[in-house]
């Protein structure tokens, strides 16, 4: 439910925009025909659930896995998987601005209409496009594995985090504001701070 949430909203900031000042203006052909499909909330709802469903279902190990293979995987789609530009030529390993797989596959199924960079030259693409959400879902479940890292695995044993970790997390949440920092600070100081609690602010 939170994902179709963070999906809607997404679409729903695209397109709640309406220029008065120019009588030519059309809300359909440049908001409604031309939404962003892809985008910032779309992203973290999309790396929300997934991360969710490696949570519950997938043991930390085969976590740990999966996160190693995303990062793999993606450089090595990115590095030797061929392309075609508009021009007919064939290129492979590029990481350039509007030229890479990942602007490639954005261009192929989202549309030049539909993405952030859609005057980018030779292939329009966004930044939160399709084949980079692999290493957004990597970086949610590298927080997932630091909560199981820090998480007592026996609890009988009371076994917690040593003060130099309580450090890392607070550096890690340091982005967040005042309240949330507040937050937690306090379930980290009495131990009380978990995996999900990491997992969201890695998202």
């Amino acid at each position: 439910m939170r994902t179709v949430k963070l999906v809607a909203l997404g679409w729903f900031l695209a397109l709640f925009y309406y220029n008065f000042r120019d009588p030519n203006f059309s809300w359909l052909d440049e908001r409604l025909a031309g939404i962003r499909i892809m985008g910032v909330l779309q992203r973290i709802g999309l790396v929300y659930l997934i991360a969710l469903a490696c949570y519950l279902y997938i043991k930390p190990k085969y976590i740990a896995l999966t996160f190693v293979s995303l990062l793999i995987g993606y450089g090595a789609l990115m590095i030797y998987t061929p392309y075609s530009l508009p021009n007919g030529e064939i290129v492979k390993g590029l990481w350039l601005h509007g030229n890479n797989l990942s602007a490639w596959l954005d261009n192929l199924l989202l549309g030049a209409n539909h993405v952030y960079y859609a005057t980018a030259k030779p292939l329009a693409f966004d930044p939160e496009g399709i084949l980079s959400t692999l290493p957004a879902v990597a970086t949610a479940l590298s927080g997932i594995l630091c909560g199981y890292y820090i998480k007592p695995w026996q609890t009988s044993q009371n076994i917690y985090p040593s003060g130099y970790y309580k450090h890392c997390l607070r550096v890690l949440t340091f982005t967040f504001n005042t309240n949330k920092q507040s937050t937690m600070d306090t379930k980290l100081c009495n131990n009380q701070l978990r995996t999900s609690d990491v997992m969201l602010c890695t998202v």
